[in-house]
Formats: structure tokens, C-alpha cells, sequence
């Protein structure tokens, strides 16, 4: 069979488009490999000619002005790929210089957000410390606070009370001094970090006329996640420098190059692109040496004139493999149409290898398009049926909170704290990994803001049951109500007060039993928002019962309900 890989693949997606065919273009566009697959082509059994038989037969042609004709090929492929890999190069250094600008933007953002908290004062300093510690965990970003001299009053590096000097960062100082300084520093050794890092400022002037300098620093290796990406050529040299030539990271093969050596750098490169920044006084350097792209050997007048004189010659050879592979074009384009169609056409066997690949491809990627199409509408609709059943507990959350509220206030307390448990439980449910939760990890999820620091206060028991999604975020709220109840009025309410929660599994039912001990308890003398919800959730949801009893000894509750009721939802 033929074989012209790039000739018949190019012509294919073009003639395609121009027919209007969509599923072509598809597979053009990503490029995937795992769309082919699940289909089958059926081709009669036929001889073909391969690739190499026919350009074997060509390469009798005079060999001299063919190697011509091909090394002019070859020069003008090699020029292409020089433009392509530069103006890839030029793309690659925008997109890294726009995700910095964003970095520092996000940087800006939370500064400010930390100069209007308040707690610039000296006695609010340890509470601005514990809370921006708490809310950059994780982030390699940490907050500093300047005093008029430039000396640190906090840094979030190190624990609150840790003594600490004058701020590494001239410009800091001299903003803190209230001179004129980049809100975007270079990059310098931080004298706490003992690395690299760089700075965002901002100068606050309290309301009795001292000033303060709020900054965000971040490990300047840390941005490299940033800059690189999978585009990233492994044969290209990306550098991050700021204006006085400090480098942050440097990457390629020719990384291990001092940050001065510029003329060792560029003396074999291809290509250059700097990308200054928007928001900072950095540049994105990338480059490329010329080994990305192979040398072509210079044509003289003789090899072109005798190139000239193959063409002619086999012209009239050319003509009859054109002939044919235009017609296999052709045909593979009016395959590719009929299946954009939706329709399941029939395929006649080209003497081209690639043109029965294509066809075959084609079709494959056809079958894999519609999985996928019927995959997406699966989970949207799954998606849809979750949310419809959510909203609809969150609804009847609000109208039994209606129902047992005297005022707004406490409806408003109420339902927050309500739907913050139902919150809570679906996050377990997100959090299990296609596991559906167990009743115990659910009930310390609910419990956990009631009994913070006093652990030992409740006990589970029992058969560990897995909750299903849905009845998981019902049982939540049960749980949620009954120890509300207990840090009002019961158990909870008083020193050494303890619950256990016991849960049995028989062949058929679940009892769960709620027992609090340590307060006696007296039956409600009204029916509220719990009894509505226990009614609701226990007997209707569930198809089970419940009963409380109220003892000296404490408060407590059974249930039973269906197996099924609870696993299976």
C-alpha cells in the first residue's frame, strides 16, 4: 500500500473542512489518541502496493536531481519549523508572564484585604498574626508588618513573640521611612527565610499618624510551577530575572550558565524572547539554540537546475500516483462527511495504506465521540438529581425553622447553623472517594464543633454502618439537632456530662440509640423544629420510628428504621 503520512493527512483534514465535516475537524483539533477506538472496518481483501515499493520505484529516477528536489524540501520544512518554534517560544513567555501578573495581582488582593482587618494596633497584633497564619497555611505566602523604622513587628514565618530585626528588603525599609518604593520588590535573600524571596507592599497610615508597611513575601522558587508547564520544551532555556539581573530560577540545558553570561547564552540561539511583566519589574527570558532544528545544506545553482531537470522527467510518474491518491482523498472526505452525518456508510478499500488507517480512525473516533457524549449527559443528569434533592431538604429545613422561630433572629441563627451541618455532611460524603461515609465518621463531623477540645465527653458504639449519600445528609441533621439540644438543655449544658451513641445492625434494621447522662431531663413543653424534624426525617424519610424517653439520669433517644432506608441511598 502507499504510504505519504504528511501529504495525505494534511489534504484529508482539508478537503474535510471544506465539505463541512465536523467529525474530522474533531479529531484535527484534539489531537487525542484515546478518541480512536471501539469501532471496526470491514475491507475487501485486495493487493495493494506499499509505500516503499512505489517511492522505490520513483527513486530509479534519476537519484541526483531527486536528492535536489528533497533538500529543497528539506530547507524550506526546517525554515517553517524555525518560525513555528520562535513564535511558540514568544508564546510560551507570554503565557508565563501572564500567570505572574495574576500571582502578584492575588498578592495585591490579600494585602489589602489584611490592611482593612483592623488589627494594625500593637494589642491586635497577635490576633492579625494567629489569623493570617491560619489563613495562608498551605500557600508558601506569608505576612510581615513594618513599624516606621522598617523593623518587623510580625512575620508569619515564625511563631508570634519570636524577636525579630530590621526587614531585609531596602525597599520596605525606605516605603516604612515614607519614601517612594515598587509596590513589586526584586528579588532578595530574606533574612528569616534564608532563600530567595520577593516582596508586595503596601503602606497604611493609622488614624493617629503612624505608619505601617503590610507585605506578602513568597520563596521566588516557588514560582517555577508558574512559569513552567507541559508546553515547556525540554530542549528550550527559560529564565525568571528581575531588573537588577538576579535570576529566580533558571531552567534548559542551559541553565547551569551564569546569569551574566549572556553572550555565551544567545550565541548559538535560534531564537530570543523577553516578556517584561505588568505588575512587577521582572522578565520572562526565553531562548532556543539552534540544535531544535536541523541545518539544511546550502543549494548551488547546479543542484537546482538538475532538480528542475528531475521534475520534468518525473512528472509524468507523479501524475499517475496523484491521480490516485487524489481519488483516495476524495473518497476518505466523502467517508468522513457521511459519518459527521451520523450516518454508517459503507467504506470501498483504498490501494493507500494511510487512506484505510484514516477511514478506520475516522470511524473509531466517531464511536468514541458518541460514548463520551452519552458519558457527559449521564453525569449531568446525576448531577441535576443530587441538587433537586438537596435544595428540597434545604426547603423543608426553612419552613419547620419558620414554624418554631419567634423571631427573625433566631430563625436566622437557627437555619445557619442548620444548613452549616447539612454542609458538613456532604462534604464528608465528597470526601470518601465513591465510599459512602460511615456513621461514625458522619456523627464526629457533626459533633466536632459541640465537643472541640473535650473529645471524651461522647462515645460511639456499636456496628460502624455505612450511611448513604442522601440519607447521610437527613441523619446529619438529626445528629446535629440532638446534640444542639444537648449543649441547651442537656448532657452538654453541664461540667462532666457525657452522650454515647450506639448503633446495632440486625438482618433487617438499624437502632441507633442517642444516651446522654450527667443533667436530668424534662420533656419539651412544646412541640418544635425537633420534633418536626425527627417526625419528618425519621418516620417519612426513613419508613422507621423513634422514641425518647426523659430520665433523671438524662435524655434518651431510639430509633430503628430499614436498612435499606439508610445504606441504600
Amino acid at each position: 500500500m502507499l504510504r505519504f503520512p504528511g501529504l495525505l493527512l494534511s489534504s484529508v483534514l482539508a478537503t474535510q473542512r471544506s465539505a463541512g465535516g465536523s467529525l474530522t475537524t474533531k479529531l484535527a483539533q484534539t489531537g487525542d489518541p484515546d478518541v480512536v477506538g471501539g469501532g471496526s472496518l470491514r475491507l475487501l481483501p485486495i493487493r495493494a502496493l506499499s509505500a516503499g515499493t512505489l517511492i522505490a520505484l520513483l527513486g530509479l529516477i534519476p537519484v541526483l536531481p531527486g536528492a535536489a528536489f528533497l533538500s529543497y524540501m528539506a530547507m524550506d520544512v526546517q525554515r517553517e519549523r524555525i518560525e513555528i518554534t520562535q513564535s511558540l517560544g514568544s508564546s510560551e513567555a507570554n503565557y508565563a508572564a501572564d500567570r505572574l501578573d495574576t500571582e502578584i495581582a492575588t498578592l495585591e488582593t490579600l494585602v489589602s484585604v489584611f490592611a482593612r482587618s483592623g488589627w494594625l494596633e500593637e494589642d491586635a497584633l497577635q490576633t492579625l498574626h494567629r489569623r493570617a497564619r491560619a489563613a495562608l497555611v498551605g500557600q508558601d505566602r506569608h505576612l510581615i508588618v513594618l513599624n516606621e523604622s522598617g523593623r518587623q513587628l510580625l512575620n508569619t514565618r515564625v511563631p508570634w513573640g519570636t524577636q525579630l530585626g530590621v526587614s531585609s528588603d531596602a525597599g520596605a525599609v525606605a516605603m516604612a521611612r515614607g519614601e517612594d518604593a515598587a509596590p513589586v520588590s526584586n528579588f532578595f535573600t530574606g533574612r528569616v527565610a534564608g532563600e530567595l524571596v520577593f516582596n508586595v507592599l503596601q503602606r497604611v497610615d493609622l488614624p493617629d499618624g503612624r505608619r505601617r508597611v503590610l507585605i506578602l513575601t513568597r520563596n521566588a522558587e516557588t514560582l517555577e510551577p508558574l512559569v513552567l508547564n507541559e508546553r515547556t520544551s525540554a530542549r528550550w532555556n527559560v529564565e525568571l530575572r528581575d531588573a537588577e539581573g538576579t535570576a529566580a530560577f533558571r531552567y534548559g540545558p542551559q541553565a547551569d550558565l551564569l546569569a551574566d553570561d549572556w553572550n555565551a547564552k544567545f550565541a548559538n540561539a535560534a531564537f530570543a524572547v523577553t516578556q517584561p511583566l505588568r505588575k512587577a519589574p521582572w522578565d520572562i527570558v526565553v531562548w532556543g539554540s539552534t540544535n531544535l532544528v536541523s541545518d539544511a545544506t546550502p543549494f548551488n545553482r547546479a543542484i537546482l537546475i538538475g532538480g528542475i531537470a528531475w521534475f520534468a522527467i518525473a512528472l509524468a510518474t507523479a501524475l499517475g500516483v496523484g491521480i490516485a491518491i487524489s481519488r483516495s482523498i476524495k473518497s476518505t472526505a466523502q467517508f468522513a462527511s457521511a459519518l459527521g452525518s451520523g450516518a454508517h456508510p459503507s467504506a470501498t478499500p483504498s490501494v493507500i495504506t494511510e487512506v484505510n488507517d484514516i477511514r478506520q480512525a475516522l470511524e473509531d473516533a466517531a464511536h468514541r465521540l458518541s460514548e463520551r457524549d452519552a458519558e457527559r449527559r449521564m453525569i449531568l443528569n446525576e448531577t441535576a438529581h443530587r441538587a433537586r434533592n438537596q435544595m428540597g431538604l434545604a426547603v423543608a429545613m426553612v419552613n419547620l425553622t419558620a414554624r418554631s422561630s419567634t423571631d427573625v433572629d433566631e430563625m436566622k441563627a437557627s437555619l445557619g447553623q442548620r444548613l452549616n451541618a447539612l454542609g458538613r455532611a456532604i462534604d464528608v460524603a465528597e470526601s470518601s472517594s465513591g465510599v459512602a461515609p460511615t456513621l461514625r465518621s458522619l456523627a464526629e463531623n457533626q459533633l466536632a464543633p459541640f465537643i472541640d477540645g473535650h473529645g471524651h465527653r461522647f462515645t460511639f458504639e456499636g456496628d460502624n454502618i455505612h450511611v448513604g449519600r442522601s440519607a447521610g445528609q437527613s441523619l446529619a441533621l438529626v445528629l446535629h439537632e440532638l446534640a444542639t439540644n444537648a449543649t441547651k438543655h442537656g448532657a452538654w449544658s453541664v461540667p462532666g456530662g457525657h452522650i454515647r451513641l450506639v448503633c446495632l445492625k440486625g438482618r433487617t434494621e438499624v437502632a441507633i440509640t442517642w444516651t446522654e447522662t450527667g443533667r436530668a431531663a424534662a420533656p419539651p413543653t412544646r412541640k418544635g423544629f425537633g420534633s418536626q424534624l425527627l417526625h419528618s426525617i425519621v418516620e417519612l424519610g426513613f419508613g422507621g420510628s423513634y422514641e425518647r424517653d426523659f430520665t433523671p439520669e438524662g435524655m434518651i433517644f431510639r430509633m430503628t428504621a430499614p436498612i435499606a432506608s439508610l445504606e441504600g441511598r
